[in-house]
């Protein structure tokens, strides 16, 4: 499945489907002239408009059937659904830090991304996190472009999902490939791309600028 971004933007954006119907709302505030950095980013998702949005709400701030591994902060954090726009629900918060770890709140949980989603190279362009079931995922950050494999098992590393850049020459959006292999952790693969492709770009501009 194809994730298509309504902007080139991670932060700030409107994941939606093949079908062009809207599946996830990225949302981050916009700075102050006075506080260039940014707070914090929510990534809700869209609910059908016959889902009860209490309900889903309750599940998302409660379950704990696939809790990740990492090393939890408090837990209990609730997140909320959107009061301007009830089919909207948070299903994740990434509160960002310049001089600190970042964190996220994740079903109840608040995690320091250092240990939930630990880099794993001196690069710093691997980043690593443990599904369901133990699975271990890995992100490669690239130069241009991000990629998720699954590493765990005997064979070779096999590719869940990667992000395509916008091509404005050729008229495509940037999107977010997902194969069938990452369908069941769909929601994870969103939520850390959202932190990787930030991080990805983050970088990117510091090469840009020690090259200039």
């Amino acid at each position: 499945m194809d994730l298509t971004l309504s902007s080139n933007n991670p932060l700030n954006t409107t994941l939606s489907d093949n079908s062009s119907k809207p599946i996830y709302q990225i949302y981050t505030p916009k700075k102050h002239f006075w506080n260039s950095a940014r707070s914090s980013t929510s990534i809700f998702k869209v609910l059908d408009s016959n889902t009860d949005v209490s309900v889903a709400a309750d599940a998302v701030t409660h379950d704990q059937a696939h809790e990740l591994s990492g090393d939890e902060e408090e837990n209990n954090v609730e997140l909320q659904c959107d009061p301007i726009s009830p089919s909207l629900v948070e299903v994740a918060r990434i509160r960002w830090h310049t001089w600190a770890t970042s964190k996220i709140i994740y079903q109840g949980r608040l995690y320091p991304l250092k240990t939930w989603l630990p880099n794993t190279s001196w690069t710093g362009r691997h980043r690593r996190f443990t599904g369901p079931g133990g699975h271990v995922y890995e992100w490669n950050l690239g130069y241009y472009s991000c990629k998720l494999q699954r590493i765990d098992g005997n064979g070779p590393p096999e590719l869940i999902a990667s992000f395509h850049q916008q091509k404005v020459l050729e008229h495509a959006k940037a999107h977010l490939e997902i194969r069938p292999a990452g369908m069941d952790i769909f929601e994870l693969i969103v939520i850390t791309w959202v932190f990787i492709e930030t991080r990805r770009r983050d970088k990117e501009r510091q090469y840009i600028f020690t090259e200039t």
